[in-house]
């Protein structure tokens, strides 16, 4: 094919350069470079035009076959820790399954070989009533922090981080109010509180840096490359644009290092119905999804890293313009993948747009669960049989690679944080017999299964990271 358009090229733009590269052949050769030259340009025009014929109808199935622009960027992709191409370890939070609901739950950390799914080490965390809880890895270091109750109606948090390659134990932060998001990423720790956004030197547990919110919130996040941190907080610091039925929420941006205050973004209360649900963040730009509570619709915004500015917005087109509530968006290979969930029937939907321009590129519905990592979507479809086909898809042009029957993968049980991690050659995820399942992206061949059946380990997963 590309010899052929090679050649097509070199008789519409080069006719000259090309006579007197063939004129130097044998007269057999050159009737051959002809030939080609004359195949290429009598192909057909509309069936080159069209590009690739749509995906066979499977479910889920993109209903969409628009192709994403060219000026698609591959290497744009959600902040750290994401999912490494080569991860070293692959990290656990379990607890006994015969302790759920329990209220005194024994909390394990568990580092396995990637690609042998051997146990590498673990760590007794402790028992409490957890009820969240989260874990991340980057730099040598995987940390953790996991909410409980304790005395009734309060509510706590335990946190540590722990040395990737042998589990010995770094530091750990003293009882506090819960912390609602995690990352590691910049040799540093990063927790959103309550009440404050704190950064932490990932070997020692020295505070870098720490900002207090100035409104108390139970839905604090961060996100972070190594251009910025990202969090979205409400307040009421301006009468003029923040009610207190409708507060303001402002996307604020700090320097990853030295918790300086790079911009704020704020999104007004009154008068308007659009508000930040969650955000992430790129080497090239901040994003954020939006939703609007009462007509129940999504729209993101892309926001320059250099003064918040907004680049783009694009509204999210559900199917049959259904109304939906937000659950996640994902950065991906060049492809923002909103997840949402139908307000009718319950079933979710993945819109990808374009991070140049917002442009949706695919959508799927009728779904379980969708999330996307190195290029792929992995995709559990929603059927009436409980036969589940898990597929996977390219994540900028939803075209299906392949596909597996069997509801093999067990879906957001026990408030799971992440469904699943991925690197760039294998998928880890949990199946229906309470294991951890480890397979190739490129065919689903299955590589192992923690523990194994002969184990007869009483396990059930929580969150699970690469690092």
């Amino acid at each position: 094919m590309i010899l052929l358009e090679e050649g097509f090229e070199c008789m519409v733009q080069r006719r000259t350069s090309c006579s007197r590269f063939c004129s130097c052949f044998s007269a057999g050769v050159a009737l051959l470079c002809i030939l080609g030259v004359l195949l290429t340009a009598c192909s057909n025009p509309l069936t080159q035009e069209q590009g690739p014929s749509p995906t066979p109808k499977v479910s889920p199935t993109p209903t969409a076959v628009k192709l994403p622009p060219d000026s698609s960027n591959p290497q744009e992709t959600g902040g750290c820790p994401y999912q490494p191409e080569k991860p070293k370890n692959l990290y656990l939070l379990s607890v006994p399954q015969s302790q759920l609901n329990t209220h005194q739950e024994s909390l394990t950390l568990t580092a396995l070989n990637p690609a042998s799914g051997q146990k590498i080490w673990s760590k007794d965390l402790g028992s409490q009533d957890f009820f969240d809880y989260v874990v991340k890895a980057s730099d040598g270091v995987v940390a953790y922090f996991a909410n409980y109750k304790q005395s009734g109606t309060n509510n706590f948090s335990q946190a540590a981080a722990f040395d990737a390659a042998t589990g010995k134990q770094l530091w750990s932060l003293p009882k506090q109010a819960t912390f609602n998001a995690l990352s590691v990423c910049n040799q540093t720790v990063y927790l959103a509180g309550q009440e404050f956004l704190y950064a932490y030197e990932a070997s020692t547990g020295k505070k870098a840096w720490e900002m207090k919110y100035s409104e108390v919130t139970d839905k604090g996040q961060v996100r972070v490359s190594s251009k910025a941190a990202i969090t979205v907080l409400p307040e009421h610091d301006d009468p003029n644009l923040c009610g207190v039925v409708s507060p303001c929420y402002s996307v604020y941006a700090f320097s990853p290092k030295s918790g300086k205050a790079l911009w704020k973004h704020v999104y007004p209360g009154q008068g308007q119905i659009m508000q930040p649900y969650t955000v992430d963040v790129t080497e090239q730009a901040a994003y954020v999804l939006l939703s609007n509570s009462y007509e129940k619709s999504l729209q993101v915004d892309k926001l320059s890293l250099q003064d918040g500015q907004i680049l783009w917005s694009s509204s999210v087109k559900t199917p049959t313009g259904e109304k939906v509530d937000p659950f996640e968006f994902f950065i991906d290979n060049g492809a923002i993948v909103v997840y949402s969930e139908n307000e009718a029937n319950h079933t979710e939907s993945a819109t990808a747009l374009s991070v140049e321009n917002g442009s949706q590129l695919w959508q799927f519905s009728s779904l379980l669960f969708a999330q996307p990592a190195h290029g792929n979507i992995y995709v559990l479809s929603a059927s009436s049989n409980n036969d589940d086909p898990t597929c996977v898809f390219d994540s900028v042009r939803g075209q299906k690679r392949w596909c597996q029957n069997g509801a093999w993968y067990l879906f957001a049980i026990y408030g799971s944080t992440n469904l699943l991690a991925a690197s760039g050659s294998a998928v880890y995820l949990q199946t229906t017999d309470n294991t951890v399942m480890g397979m190739l992206t490129n065919d689903g061949t299955k590589l192992w299964n923690y523990p194994s059946t002969k184990d007869k380990v009483d396990f059930t997963l929580l969150d699970l990271t690469l690092g």
